[in-house]
Protein backbone atom coordinates (compact mmCIF):
# COMPACT_ATOMS: atom_id res chain seq x y z
CA UNK A 1 0.00 0.00 0.00
CA UNK A 2 0.90 3.64 -0.59
CA UNK A 3 2.00 5.24 2.39
CA UNK A 4 2.28 8.64 1.11
CA UNK A 5 0.46 11.50 3.11
CA UNK A 6 -0.75 15.19 1.85
CA UNK A 7 -1.06 18.35 3.94
CA UNK A 8 -0.40 16.87 6.88
CA UNK A 9 0.46 20.02 9.68
CA UNK A 10 3.41 21.76 9.68
CA UNK A 11 4.29 20.88 13.31
CA UNK A 12 4.30 17.69 12.40
CA UNK A 13 8.03 17.46 12.33
CA UNK A 14 8.54 19.97 15.42
CA UNK A 15 5.87 19.41 17.79
CA UNK A 16 8.05 18.07 21.55
CA UNK A 17 5.04 16.44 23.16
CA UNK A 18 3.81 12.88 22.65
CA UNK A 19 -0.41 13.11 22.48
CA UNK A 20 -2.19 10.21 23.48
CA UNK A 21 -5.36 9.35 21.11
CA UNK A 22 -7.44 6.97 20.18
CA UNK A 23 -8.40 5.91 16.68
CA UNK A 24 -12.23 6.50 15.91
CA UNK A 25 -13.44 4.83 12.30
CA UNK A 26 -16.53 6.80 11.95
CA UNK A 27 -19.03 6.20 8.97
CA UNK A 28 -22.03 8.04 7.78
CA UNK A 29 -24.28 8.91 5.28
CA UNK A 30 -23.65 12.56 4.50
CA UNK A 31 -26.93 13.60 2.37
CA UNK A 32 -28.08 10.39 1.32
CA UNK A 33 -32.01 11.02 1.57
CA UNK A 34 -31.59 14.07 -0.18
CA UNK A 35 -30.11 13.00 -3.54
CA UNK A 36 -32.23 9.51 -3.39
CA UNK A 37 -35.66 10.86 -3.54
CA UNK A 38 -36.67 13.88 -1.76
CA UNK A 39 -39.89 14.60 -3.93
CA UNK A 40 -41.18 10.85 -2.76
CA UNK A 41 -40.13 11.71 1.08
CA UNK A 42 -40.57 15.11 1.27
CA UNK A 43 -37.74 15.85 3.70
CA UNK A 44 -35.86 18.85 3.87
CA UNK A 45 -32.26 19.21 5.24
CA UNK A 46 -32.82 19.89 9.48
CA UNK A 47 -31.78 23.14 10.86
CA UNK A 48 -28.44 23.41 12.75
CA UNK A 49 -29.09 22.02 16.34
CA UNK A 50 -27.66 25.37 18.79
CA UNK A 51 -25.16 23.26 20.38
CA UNK A 52 -23.42 22.50 16.98
CA UNK A 53 -20.13 24.76 16.26
CA UNK A 54 -20.62 24.03 12.26
CA UNK A 55 -18.03 24.97 9.93
CA UNK A 56 -15.59 26.06 12.23
CA UNK A 57 -13.11 23.09 11.07
CA UNK A 58 -13.86 23.20 7.16
CA UNK A 59 -10.79 24.28 5.53
CA UNK A 60 -8.17 21.83 7.60
CA UNK A 61 -8.78 18.91 6.03
CA UNK A 62 -5.39 16.71 4.43
CA UNK A 63 -5.64 14.05 1.70
CA UNK A 64 -4.13 10.57 2.89
CA UNK A 65 -3.73 8.44 -0.40
CA UNK A 66 -3.65 4.77 -0.22
CA UNK A 67 -4.51 1.74 -2.58
CA UNK A 68 -6.76 -1.49 -2.35
CA UNK A 69 -4.88 -4.77 -1.24
CA UNK A 70 -7.18 -6.17 -3.11
CA UNK A 71 -6.72 -4.61 -7.08
CA UNK A 72 -4.55 -1.88 -6.27
CA UNK A 73 -7.01 0.93 -7.34
CA UNK A 74 -6.59 4.41 -5.93
CA UNK A 75 -8.19 5.42 -2.77
CA UNK A 76 -8.41 7.99 -0.17
CA UNK A 77 -9.48 9.84 2.92
CA UNK A 78 -9.54 13.14 4.52
CA UNK A 79 -8.47 13.63 7.37
CA UNK A 80 -8.78 16.15 10.38
CA UNK A 81 -5.93 16.67 12.87
CA UNK A 82 -5.76 17.65 16.73
CA UNK A 83 -4.33 20.33 18.23
CA UNK A 84 -0.23 19.82 18.84
CA UNK A 85 -0.77 16.67 16.42
CA UNK A 86 2.76 15.15 15.95
CA UNK A 87 4.17 11.77 14.45
CA UNK A 88 5.30 10.61 17.11
CA UNK A 89 2.37 10.29 18.82
CA UNK A 90 -0.29 7.58 19.34
CA UNK A 91 -3.67 8.48 18.66
CA UNK A 92 -7.13 7.16 18.38
CA UNK A 93 -8.60 7.32 14.87
CA UNK A 94 -11.97 8.10 14.21
CA UNK A 95 -12.52 7.15 9.90
CA UNK A 96 -15.73 8.44 8.97
CA UNK A 97 -18.03 6.41 6.06
CA UNK A 98 -20.86 8.11 4.15
CA UNK A 99 -24.29 7.27 3.02
CA UNK A 100 -25.37 7.82 -0.68
CA UNK A 101 -24.24 10.65 -1.86
CA UNK A 102 -25.04 12.26 -5.10
CA UNK A 103 -20.84 12.89 -5.81
CA UNK A 104 -18.13 10.90 -4.11
CA UNK A 105 -16.85 13.77 -1.86
CA UNK A 106 -15.07 12.72 1.45
CA UNK A 107 -13.79 16.26 2.45
CA UNK A 108 -17.52 17.35 3.03
CA UNK A 109 -18.38 16.51 6.44
CA UNK A 110 -17.98 19.67 8.50
CA UNK A 111 -20.51 20.94 6.44
CA UNK A 112 -23.26 19.15 8.56
CA UNK A 113 -23.77 20.09 12.15
CA UNK A 114 -23.44 16.97 13.03
CA UNK A 115 -20.32 16.42 11.39
CA UNK A 116 -18.81 19.29 12.45
CA UNK A 117 -19.50 18.79 16.20
CA UNK A 118 -17.90 15.59 16.14
CA UNK A 119 -14.93 16.51 14.08
CA UNK A 120 -14.14 19.33 17.07
CA UNK A 121 -15.21 17.02 19.72
CA UNK A 122 -12.83 14.33 18.62
CA UNK A 123 -10.39 16.63 17.55
CA UNK A 124 -10.73 18.59 21.15
CA UNK A 125 -10.09 14.77 22.47
CA UNK A 126 -6.82 14.23 20.40
CA UNK A 127 -7.86 12.18 18.53
CA UNK A 128 -7.69 11.90 14.33
CA UNK A 129 -10.96 11.79 12.49
CA UNK A 130 -10.33 10.55 8.52
CA UNK A 131 -13.71 10.49 6.28
CA UNK A 132 -13.44 7.69 3.43
CA UNK A 133 -13.70 8.05 -0.24
CA UNK A 134 -15.05 5.28 -1.38
CA UNK A 135 -15.36 3.78 -4.79
CA UNK A 136 -18.76 4.17 -5.69
CA UNK A 137 -21.47 6.72 -3.90
CA UNK A 138 -23.54 3.77 -2.95
CA UNK A 139 -21.77 0.56 -2.67
CA UNK A 140 -23.33 -0.31 0.87
CA UNK A 141 -19.14 -1.18 2.22
CA UNK A 142 -19.61 -4.62 1.32
CA UNK A 143 -17.16 -6.64 -1.52
CA UNK A 144 -19.16 -7.04 -4.30
CA UNK A 145 -18.15 -8.26 -7.83
CA UNK A 146 -20.11 -5.56 -9.82
CA UNK A 147 -18.88 -2.58 -6.80
CA UNK A 148 -15.99 -4.00 -5.84
CA UNK A 149 -14.09 -4.51 -2.28
CA UNK A 150 -15.46 -1.99 -0.44
CA UNK A 151 -15.53 -3.33 2.90
CA UNK A 152 -11.89 -4.97 2.75
CA UNK A 153 -11.31 -0.87 1.16
CA UNK A 154 -11.95 0.13 4.94
CA UNK A 155 -10.13 -2.21 6.36
CA UNK A 156 -7.15 -1.15 4.34
CA UNK A 157 -7.84 2.64 5.47
CA UNK A 158 -7.41 1.64 8.82
CA UNK A 159 -4.56 -0.55 8.69
CA UNK A 160 -2.63 2.11 6.09
CA UNK A 161 -3.23 4.91 9.60
CA UNK A 162 -1.96 2.07 11.70
CA UNK A 163 1.21 1.99 8.98
CA UNK A 164 1.63 6.04 9.30
CA UNK A 165 1.07 6.87 12.74
CA UNK A 166 0.88 4.66 15.94
CA UNK A 167 -3.03 3.66 16.46
CA UNK A 168 -4.10 3.22 20.10
CA UNK A 169 -7.65 2.32 19.35
CA UNK A 170 -10.30 2.45 16.46
CA UNK A 171 -13.97 3.40 16.30
CA UNK A 172 -16.37 2.73 13.46
CA UNK A 173 -19.26 4.85 13.43
CA UNK A 174 -21.88 5.58 10.29
CA UNK A 175 -25.07 7.19 9.25
CA UNK A 176 -27.95 5.97 6.87
CA UNK A 177 -26.02 3.65 4.36
CA UNK A 178 -22.79 3.89 6.41
CA UNK A 179 -24.71 2.83 9.68
CA UNK A 180 -25.13 -0.37 8.18
CA UNK A 181 -21.41 -0.68 6.88
CA UNK A 182 -20.41 0.23 10.22
CA UNK A 183 -22.29 -2.06 12.11
CA UNK A 184 -21.87 -4.92 9.95
CA UNK A 185 -18.00 -4.41 9.91
CA UNK A 186 -17.91 -4.23 13.57
CA UNK A 187 -20.00 -6.70 14.15
CA UNK A 188 -17.99 -8.61 11.76
CA UNK A 189 -14.96 -8.21 13.06
CA UNK A 190 -15.23 -6.61 16.43
CA UNK A 191 -11.26 -7.29 17.50
CA UNK A 192 -10.44 -4.23 15.63
CA UNK A 193 -12.77 -2.23 17.04
CA UNK A 194 -13.37 -0.25 20.61
CA UNK A 195 -16.69 1.00 19.57
CA UNK A 196 -19.22 1.34 16.88
CA UNK A 197 -21.96 4.06 16.09
CA UNK A 198 -24.56 4.81 13.94
CA UNK A 199 -26.97 7.55 12.97
CA UNK A 200 -29.85 7.62 11.55
CA UNK A 201 -29.59 3.73 12.07
CA UNK A 202 -30.36 0.92 9.61
CA UNK A 203 -29.87 -2.33 11.25
CA UNK A 204 -31.34 -4.84 9.01
CA UNK A 205 -30.97 -4.66 5.63
CA UNK A 206 -34.08 -7.76 4.60
CA UNK A 207 -36.58 -5.00 6.19
CA UNK A 208 -34.64 -1.67 4.72
CA UNK A 209 -35.15 -3.66 0.93
CA UNK A 210 -38.54 -4.32 1.91
CA UNK A 211 -39.98 -1.35 3.00
CA UNK A 212 -38.19 0.71 -0.13
CA UNK A 213 -39.65 -2.12 -2.25
CA UNK A 214 -43.62 -1.30 -0.17
CA UNK A 215 -42.44 2.39 -0.23
CA UNK A 216 -40.89 3.21 -3.65
CA UNK A 217 -41.31 0.20 -5.50
CA UNK A 218 -37.67 -0.39 -6.35
CA UNK A 219 -34.80 -1.24 -3.75
CA UNK A 220 -32.36 0.72 -1.79
CA UNK A 221 -30.43 3.26 -3.84
CA UNK A 222 -27.30 1.12 -5.43
CA UNK A 223 -28.22 -1.96 -4.01
CA UNK A 224 -29.32 -3.50 -7.47
CA UNK A 225 -26.16 -3.16 -8.89
CA UNK A 226 -24.26 -3.96 -5.59
CA UNK A 227 -26.61 -6.99 -5.69
CA UNK A 228 -27.07 -7.77 -9.45
CA UNK A 229 -30.32 -7.63 -9.05
CA UNK A 230 -32.92 -5.85 -10.69
CA UNK A 231 -34.00 -3.25 -9.16
CA UNK A 232 -37.93 -3.92 -8.45
CA UNK A 233 -36.99 -7.29 -7.26
CA UNK A 234 -35.94 -8.97 -4.03
CA UNK A 235 -32.19 -10.88 -3.77
CA UNK A 236 -33.52 -14.50 -4.91
CA UNK A 237 -32.59 -16.67 -1.14
CA UNK A 238 -29.59 -18.47 -2.31
CA UNK A 239 -28.14 -15.64 -4.69
CA UNK A 240 -25.21 -13.30 -3.62
CA UNK A 241 -28.02 -10.44 -3.20
CA UNK A 242 -29.69 -12.30 -0.72
CA UNK A 243 -25.98 -13.21 1.39
CA UNK A 244 -25.26 -9.60 1.00
CA UNK A 245 -28.75 -8.69 2.81
CA UNK A 246 -27.34 -11.41 5.83
CA UNK A 247 -24.27 -9.63 5.87
CA UNK A 248 -25.97 -6.01 6.29
CA UNK A 249 -27.88 -7.31 8.87
CA UNK A 250 -25.49 -8.93 11.18
CA UNK A 251 -26.29 -6.41 13.93
CA UNK A 252 -29.42 -8.42 13.91
CA UNK A 253 -28.52 -11.94 13.70
CA UNK A 254 -25.49 -12.12 15.66
CA UNK A 255 -24.84 -8.66 17.73
CA UNK A 256 -23.08 -11.13 20.69
CA UNK A 257 -20.28 -10.80 18.45
CA UNK A 258 -20.03 -7.51 20.13
CA UNK A 259 -19.68 -7.98 23.40
CA UNK A 260 -16.62 -5.84 23.93
CA UNK A 261 -17.51 -3.45 21.73
CA UNK A 262 -19.19 0.20 23.05
CA UNK A 263 -22.04 0.74 21.02
CA UNK A 264 -23.80 4.22 20.33
CA UNK A 265 -26.79 4.62 17.97
CA UNK A 266 -29.17 7.48 16.99
CA UNK A 267 -32.68 6.85 15.49
CA UNK A 268 -35.61 9.37 14.49
CA UNK A 269 -39.28 8.98 15.00
CA UNK A 270 -39.66 11.16 11.41
CA UNK A 271 -37.09 9.17 9.69
CA UNK A 272 -39.04 7.54 6.57
CA UNK A 273 -35.61 5.85 5.20
CA UNK A 274 -34.54 3.72 8.39
CA UNK A 275 -37.82 3.78 9.90
CA UNK A 276 -38.30 3.96 13.32
CA UNK A 277 -42.33 4.35 13.84
CA UNK A 278 -44.39 2.01 13.27
CA UNK A 279 -46.71 4.86 11.59
CA UNK A 280 -44.64 3.81 8.53
CA UNK A 281 -43.43 0.32 8.74
CA UNK A 282 -43.74 -2.54 11.42
CA UNK A 283 -40.04 -3.10 11.78
CA UNK A 284 -38.52 -0.63 13.25
CA UNK A 285 -34.61 -0.42 13.06
CA UNK A 286 -32.81 0.37 15.81
CA UNK A 287 -35.52 0.00 18.05
CA UNK A 288 -35.91 -3.53 17.50
CA UNK A 289 -32.07 -4.37 17.20
CA UNK A 290 -31.44 -2.48 20.04
CA UNK A 291 -34.30 -2.11 23.14
CA UNK A 292 -37.17 -4.97 21.90
CA UNK A 293 -37.35 -8.09 20.36
CA UNK A 294 -39.52 -8.38 17.48
CA UNK A 295 -40.31 -11.64 15.09
CA UNK A 296 -41.79 -9.44 12.74
CA UNK A 297 -39.76 -10.19 9.03
CA UNK A 298 -40.39 -9.69 5.54
CA UNK A 299 -41.58 -12.03 3.63
CA UNK A 300 -37.65 -12.36 2.04
CA UNK A 301 -36.54 -12.50 5.46
CA UNK A 302 -34.78 -15.31 7.86
CA UNK A 303 -37.80 -15.83 10.38
CA UNK A 304 -35.73 -15.53 13.36
CA UNK A 305 -36.52 -13.27 16.16
CA UNK A 306 -34.82 -10.22 16.94
CA UNK A 307 -32.06 -10.34 19.77
CA UNK A 308 -31.45 -6.93 21.04
CA UNK A 309 -28.47 -5.49 22.47
CA UNK A 310 -30.70 -4.73 26.05
CA UNK A 311 -31.37 -8.21 26.41
CA UNK A 312 -27.56 -8.88 25.68
CA UNK A 313 -26.81 -6.06 28.41
CA UNK A 314 -29.46 -7.79 31.02
CA UNK A 315 -27.72 -10.94 30.67
CA UNK A 316 -24.42 -10.30 30.69
CA UNK A 317 -23.85 -7.38 33.09
CA UNK A 318 -20.67 -4.95 31.55
CA UNK A 319 -20.17 -6.86 28.65
CA UNK A 320 -22.91 -4.95 25.89
CA UNK A 321 -22.48 -1.19 26.71
CA UNK A 322 -24.78 0.34 24.50
CA UNK A 323 -25.61 4.15 24.48
CA UNK A 324 -29.25 4.34 22.26
CA UNK A 325 -30.40 7.85 22.08
CA UNK A 326 -33.87 8.37 20.70
CA UNK A 327 -34.89 11.78 18.90
CA UNK A 328 -38.74 11.58 18.27
CA UNK A 329 -38.86 14.17 15.64
CA UNK A 330 -36.01 13.82 13.80
CA UNK A 331 -35.99 13.29 9.96
CA UNK A 332 -33.18 11.02 8.25
CA UNK A 333 -30.45 13.28 8.90
CA UNK A 334 -26.61 13.80 9.67
CA UNK A 335 -27.64 16.21 12.56
CA UNK A 336 -29.29 13.62 14.68
CA UNK A 337 -25.66 13.14 15.89
CA UNK A 338 -24.49 15.29 18.99
CA UNK A 339 -20.64 14.41 18.55
CA UNK A 340 -20.12 15.44 21.89
CA UNK A 341 -21.95 12.82 23.24
CA UNK A 342 -20.33 10.20 20.58
CA UNK A 343 -17.04 10.93 21.45
CA UNK A 344 -18.00 11.31 25.17
CA UNK A 345 -19.66 7.65 25.39
CA UNK A 346 -16.37 6.40 23.29
CA UNK A 347 -14.19 8.10 26.04
CA UNK A 348 -16.34 6.36 29.33
CA UNK A 349 -17.70 9.73 30.50
CA UNK A 350 -21.15 9.22 29.83
CA UNK A 351 -23.40 5.84 30.46
CA UNK A 352 -24.99 3.46 28.49
CA UNK A 353 -28.82 3.38 28.87
CA UNK A 354 -31.69 4.36 26.63
CA UNK A 355 -32.10 8.70 26.24
CA UNK A 356 -34.31 10.74 24.30
CA UNK A 357 -33.40 14.10 22.79
CA UNK A 358 -34.48 16.87 20.56
CA UNK A 359 -32.68 16.72 17.07
CA UNK A 360 -28.60 17.10 17.97
CA UNK A 361 -29.23 18.11 21.58
CA UNK A 362 -27.69 16.87 24.48
CA UNK A 363 -30.05 13.58 25.41
CA UNK A 364 -31.45 12.83 28.88
CA UNK A 365 -32.52 9.43 29.96
CA UNK A 366 -36.08 9.23 29.19
CA UNK A 367 -37.19 5.13 27.73
CA UNK A 368 -40.64 5.85 27.84
CA UNK A 369 -39.99 9.02 24.77
CA UNK A 370 -38.60 5.69 22.85
CA UNK A 371 -41.34 3.32 20.82
CA UNK A 372 -40.82 -0.91 22.01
Amino acid sequence: MSSSRRGSPASETRASVVVAVVVVLIVVGLGGIYFVDPGVLGIQPAASPSNASNGTVGSNASVIDYTSSVDGHPLSYSMWYPPHYTASGTYTFLLFLHGVESTNVCSNVPTYAGGASMINAANAAGWLVGSLCTRVTDGWYVNSPSTGPEETDVLDAIAHEKNLTHVAAVYLVGMSMGSDGALSIATDHPSLFAGVGAVATCADFFEEAAYYLHAHAVLPPGFAQVAGTAPTVLPAPGSIGAGLEYHLSAFRFYPQNLSAVRIYVVAGGADQTCIDNTEYWPWMQANNTVLASSCVVASAEPTDCSTPIASLAGSHPGQFECRFVYEPLAPHTFDQLNGTDLVSFFQGNVAPGTYAASLGDTPSPDPSAVQA
